[in-house]
Formats: structure tokens, sequence, C-alpha cells
């Protein structure tokens, strides 16, 4: 069997290549790795029309390893962690496709601490799929798992947020962009019982248009609306809400970098910044590193992927770290990325300070950077491609160190992405477009 696990789970197109029969192998192969016989798993789904069906197909799985199962309905990816302590559970299973088009669909798995699975747990996985028709005995009467809803327990979340921030936003307008996603859900609960005086948008329940033109991946609405309902802040979430893309009162975008900067420099003033280092990745601008060196903070940079920073986080100490996507991990808080604890972090920081975000953003000022997506038949065929390979090197020598170029492979498309780097916004672009041509694989 092919790699099946991406930089965050299993994802696919749902019913097309992430099939149901492939969901219940993936649930039973997980139970065996995560869990023994009759203990928990918790499984969660964001509101995609697919994630009923994958839902059942990986609950079946894992009851049919003997695995007794949770189900708490639609919450945030972040929530699973939570919830897993909450339960006692052995490990927990989130269906969603975070920022990916209603199409796609995703199964993640966290283990019984409330982490992402490392890769040597995701190859033991893969590994029991490829064996499950060797496997000679099963579970029979009442040693097959259970299901029991507790969708119920939404609450507890929703209140152990508030608590970590016990915020009085009364007289704060904030907008919020709910991606058609589960935030929706969730988010206008926790800003009114703080008092906000809060603006609601996209946020059908139905999950058919999950993402679609809308979120984290097109902030240019949430800024938009900012203008012109005057808000003081706009947060724009995707569709699992482990993401945040935040713009300021002005209507200025403010990706993952910024918000990093601003809490992290808040937390060194409040000297409360662990060590004084802070975890991002390879993408990182050039801007954000000096910014943050500016202020005495020291920028260690992983390979792209939330696990990736989690387990430098976990190797040195560091309490925050995260991507220019917006997904952040405030470490003291909580064990993954939550876009809906990222903002009410912001909202303390600012809450705090008593400076509006726009002067908060001047923390830092980005270099030119240039992102091209490139759609591709085989993304494996990336590393062997020596025309290519030969031109970025010519590319690299050319910007010097005014600029540097990143290429990777999508852990969750089939996509390359390019990005370049540079003080001229002009050259960057020049460069990103020509490598895009010469992809043709």
């Amino acid at each position: 069997m092919s790699k099946l696990f991406g930089t965050d789970g299993v994802r696919g197109i749902a019913n097309i290549n992430l099939t149901c029969e492939l969901a219940f192998k993936i649930g039973f192969a997980c139970s065996r790795e995560l869990a023994n016989l009759g203990e928990y798993i918790i499984i969660g789904k964001d509101n995609r029309p697919s994630s009923d069906m994958l839902e059942a197909a990986v609950t079946a799985g894992m009851c049919s390893a003997g695995i007794n199962v949770v189900k708490l309905s639609i919450i945030p990816t972040s929530a699973i962690p939570f919830f897993i302590k909450k339960v006692s559970a052995s490990g927990g299973v989130m269906i969603s496709a975070s920022h990916n088009p209603p199409e796609y669909n995703g199964i993640k798995f966290f283990n019984s601490e409330g982490f992402k699975l490392d890769e040597k747990t995701e190859v033991k996985i893969e590994e029991e799929i490829d064996k499950i028709g060797e496997v000679s005995s099963r579970p029979s009467g009442k040693d097959i798992g259970r299901v029991t809803d507790r969708s119920d327990l939404i609450n507890s979340y929703i209140n152990f947020l508030i608590r970590l921030y016990p915020l009085n936003l009364e007289g704060l307008k904030i907008a919020i962009d709910c991606a058609n996603g589960v935030t929706g859900f969730i988010v206008p609960k926790i800003y009114k019982r703080l008092g906000a005086n809060l603006y609601v948008y996209n946020d059908d329940k139905s999950g058919e248009n999950i993402n679609y033109m809308c979120g984290s991946t097109f902030p240019e609405n949430i800024s938009n609306v900012v203008r012109k309902i005057k808000a003081g802040v706009g947060f724009a979430f995707d569709g699992d809400g482990d993401r945040l893309i935040v713009s300021d009162e002005k209507g200025n975008m403010l990706d993952g970098e910024f918000i990093m900067a601003i809490i992290a420099d808040f937390l060194k003033s409040e000297k409360r910044l662990v060590k004084d280092i802070l975890v991002t990745t390879k993408m990182a601008n050039l801007g954000f590193i000096k910014a943050m060196n500016s202020k005495g903070i020291e920028v260690l940079a992983t390979d792209v992927g939330d696990r990736f920073v989690l387990q430098e986080m976990l190797k040195t100490g560091a309490t925050i770290g995260g991507e220019q996507s917006g997904h952040i991990i405030l470490l003291d808080k909580y064990t993954t990325g939550d876009g809906i604890l990222t903002s009410l972090a912001l909202l303390d920081v600012l809450m705090n300070v008593d400076k509006p975000l726009s002067e908060l953003s001047k923390i830092m000022e980005k270099n030119p950077q240039v992102l091209i997506n490139v759609e591709v038949k085989d993304k494996s065929k990336l590393s062997n491609a020596k025309h290519f390979w030969k031109k970025v090197k010519e590319f690299e020598r050319k910007l010097n160190s005014n600029g540097r170029i990143y290429i990777r492979p999508s852990g969750t498309e089939s996509v390359i992405r390019i990005m370049v780097e540079s003080t001229s916004e002009k050259l960057a672009n020049s460069i990103a477009k020509e490598l895009a041509s010469l992809i043709d694989f």
C-alpha cells in the first residue's frame, strides 16, 4: 500500500480515494495501535456532508477491534485533546479535512496525551492496515466495542476556554468568519458570554460549502467586513477551527506570524515567554525572524507542518510556535493548535496593552514573499526533476542573501508549493512564475 499519512493525518476526496472501506480499515488498525480491548477512543467530526459517512466507517472499524467509541458529534479538531483527558480515553480521532474544499475529508489521530501521532506510530498503523486480512481472531459477543453518544459534552469545552481567558469584552465590536465550518457552532457562544458585540459571517451549518471562498484561506472577506462595520478586530477561522487569520481595525490582514509576534512580545514583556524562544517553520518570513531577534526572542525553524513545530517545542521547552497559515500552538495552555484559543490569547493582549491592533502589528515588516501552488499528477516526481532543481540553484545564486526559495510537495494535496522571498516583490514574482512553468509532471 502507498503511504497514507500526510503532514496531518489521512486525507483525500471523500468516497473517491478516501472511501468507507479504507476508513473502516484505518479505524480498525488505529484502535489496535492506540488502545487495548475494552478501552475508549473518542471521535469527533466537522460538518461536511461526508463526515457522517466516514465517522460511521471509522467507528465500525474501532468497534470491530473491540474498542469502545465515544461520539462527540461536530466539534473543532482542537477539542479532541480536551475530551481525551475528560473521558480518560486512550486516543482520539477527528474526521475533517481542515482548510480543504468541501469534497475533501480526512482522518486525524491523537494519542492518550492529546498530541498528534508521530511518524513512527503512523507507520505502525499503516503496517496494521496492510496486515488486516491476516488477523486471525477478532472479538465477538460482549467484547465487540460499543458506542456512546456524548455530544452533550461540548459545553464543557466552551467553559474550559473561557476559564483560560476570562476576558471582559464589553464594548468591543468583533467580526468573525466561521468558514461555514465548526466554529459557527461554538465561537458565537464564547464571545457572547464574554460580552462582545459580535457580528457572525459564513456560519452555514450544512457544511456543503465549508471553506468555499471564505474563512482563513480567503481573509480578504473578514478585512472587508471589518472596514464596513467598523469593528475593532476580525477573526477568520478555517473549517475545523484550528487556524486563525486576523484583520486589524483598519482592515489590514495579519497572518500567523503577526499573531505570534504580538503574543510572544507581550509574553516576553510579562516575563512569561519560556527561554525567550519561539518555534516556526522554514517558510517563515525573514522579516518576522528579524523582528523577533530584535526583541531578544530566538526563532527556531522546522520542516513545514504543525507536528514538526510541536516536536521542536517539546524538545526545547518553547511555549509558543506555529505557522504563517495561522496554526498556532500555545503549549503552556494546550497540546495542539486551536484557532479559538489563539483568538482569545490575542484579545488578552489587546485588553492588557490598551492599544489598537494596527499599532501592535507595527512590531514587524515582512519581506515580499510569493507562494504559488502548482497542481500535479504525481508530486513524488519532484525530487528527481533535475532540470527544475538546476534552475532553483541558479535563482538562489541570483538572490544571494537578499532572499530565498523554498519548494515542497503538499502533505495533503497533489500540489507542489513554491515559495520565493526577496526584498523585491517584482523579482520574487518573476522567479516564482518561471519555476512554476517548469513543473510538468
